[in-house]
């Protein structure tokens, strides 16, 4: 409808109302000619008011209000209607003698009222699926994708989380889907919670990398905002002392929830646990089982990628191959270090202990540490399998400055792809771990447990996509 048109046709009844007002002395028409004066003014607000709520579809104003708004206004007209009825014929006798007529035009009136609602909502029905908050039809995953012009594949792996749908569009999809009423969105919240300001506490440990953890931050507190949540960031220490006791932050009520990033000792891990708030954990310490935690784990898959990527090395014709990294620190080390394992079962190729570095190993001496051990080397592997790119990253600086003790070329992969670590960024092959979309999916898992604490807690793995640098040496010689 063009909205020039519906501007005329306001206007000119509008204007038909007015003359209608000013031309009329309604205390002195007959019954007949009053009824009908009213019942014409009605149906012009009634016109009117239609052709607005038909622009205002088009602008997606609030509709609940202009539908209220309509209603009573022309059931106030038709209330009028009877009363004028009634204070013309102010004798009993004469009402009395008239209450045929009285009668009629009541039920008249009363049934355009609900032949008005009727046709009020057959076209919100049939252009809308929803008004300002009413569901009127049901929204289906066909509904959206039609309407992005998408496959409805790809609404479903955007609401199951799939791989294969970018952030931007997995938003645009989800916008959609709350515009059209959609019922079923997957930690989604549809409106900011009703009480004041909330606030969330970070609780996190020292970083292993700054940048890779400061995306993940950045996006939960971004993510966080659209609901008007504070996050808080709450520092706790890498290991337990026995003074230690956790921040009266997160025990004197003024949190709503925690997500828990990056803190592995099992004393302090299980101080949190005890805590009575809606909590999500991304990773822990092997220790500690899934039954045990009260709260949601996010975890990043790590012992089918790392079986893939042990696989690569085996392919390239790798035999002698290494692992390093501390698998007592976090679970997703011990998947990574299980994967490795399980590949090189599969290809029956013994894994050497001589090769491989997996004590627990203090965060602050890992450099150290591993320098000690690569010192320590009588015979050199081909290929290291390093848990993360924080330790590719000291491995490589030990060839690059000691690569007279080397008597061949060594490989090495990673694990996170977080790009800071210039030495092996680009170079080696590692998994891509989508820190932007993870941090997101922290801060709407939190959402959804403090919308709904009964729920069973959920462990959800995010599986990595695994990155091969164009420049490698592909095959051994």
């Amino acid at each position: 409808m063009s909205i020039i048109f519906v501007n005329f046709i306001i206007i000119s009844n509008i204007l038909l109302c007015l003359l209608y007002i000013f031309t009329s002395n309604l205390f002195v028409l007959t019954l007949d000619k009053l009824f009908l004066r009213l019942q014409m003014l009605s149906y012009h607000l009634y016109h009117s008011i239609f052709c607005i709520l038909s622009i205002n579809s088009e602008l997606n104003f609030n509709f609940t209000i202009h539908f209220i708004y309509f209603i009573f206004l022309h059931l106030i007209f038709n209330v009028l209607i009877l009363w004028k009825m009634i204070c013309f014929y102010t004798e009993i006798a004469k009402i009395l003698t008239r209450f045929s007529t009285i009668f009629s035009l009541f039920v008249l009136t009363f049934v355009n009222s609900l032949l008005v609602i009727y046709q009020f909502l057959c076209y919100t029905k049939y252009n809308y699926n929803k008004i300002g908050g009413i569901i009127i039809g049901k929204t289906t995953m066909k509904d959206i994708a039609d309407a992005l012009n998408i496959s409805r594949v790809t609404v479903s792996k955007a609401f199951n989380n799939q791989m294969g749908v970018s952030d931007s569009l997995r938003e645009l999809i989800f916008e959609k889907a709350r515009e059209l009423g959609y019922t079923k969105l997957p930690y989604q919240v549809a409106e900011p919670p009703e009480r004041g300001e909330h606030t969330i506490s970070l609780v996190v440990s020292r970083p292993d990398s700054a940048l890779f953890w400061t995306n993940i931050i950045h996006r939960m507190a971004q993510e966080l905002s659209k609901y008007s949540i504070n996050l808080l960031y709450t520092y706790v220490p890498s290991s337990r002392t026995k003074e230690f006791s956790l921040p009266s932050v997160l025990t004197n009520g003024n949190v709503d929830g925690i997500i828990v990033v990056n803190v592995y000792d099992a004393d302090i891990l299980d101080m949190v646990n005890r805590l009575s708030l809606p909590k999500v954990f991304l990773d822990s310490n092997p220790s500690i089982h899934n039954r045990d935690l009260t709260g949601d784990l996010i975890l990043i898959e790590g012992f089918c990628t790392e079986q893939e990527i042990t696989q690569l090395l085996i392919s390239d014709g790798h035999t002698k191959i290494g692992f390093l990294g501390d698998i007592g620190y976090a679970r997703t080390n011990l998947e990574r270090y299980k994967g490795f394992c399980s590949c090189m079962e599969k290809y029956h190729i013994p894994v050497q202990s001589k090769y491989c570095l997996t004590k627990n190993i203090d965060i602050y001496s890992y450099d150290r540490e591993l320098s000690t051990f690569l010192n320590s080397l009588t015979e050199w592997p081909t290929a290291f399998v390093c848990v993360s790119d924080y330790v590719a990253h000291f491995v490589q600086s030990y060839i690059d400055n000691n690569s007279q003790r080397l008597p061949h070329p060594v490989v090495l992969t990673g694990f996170d792809n977080s790009g800071e670590y210039t030495n092996v960024s680009g170079h080696i092959i590692t998994a891509n771990v989508p820190t932007s979309l993870l941090g997101k999916r922290l801060a709407m898992q939190l959402l959804f447990r403090t919308e709904h604490p009964d729920a069973p807690y959920e462990l959800t793995f995010l599986s990595p996509s695994i990155i091969i640098p164009n420049n490698r040496i592909n095959k051994r010689n």
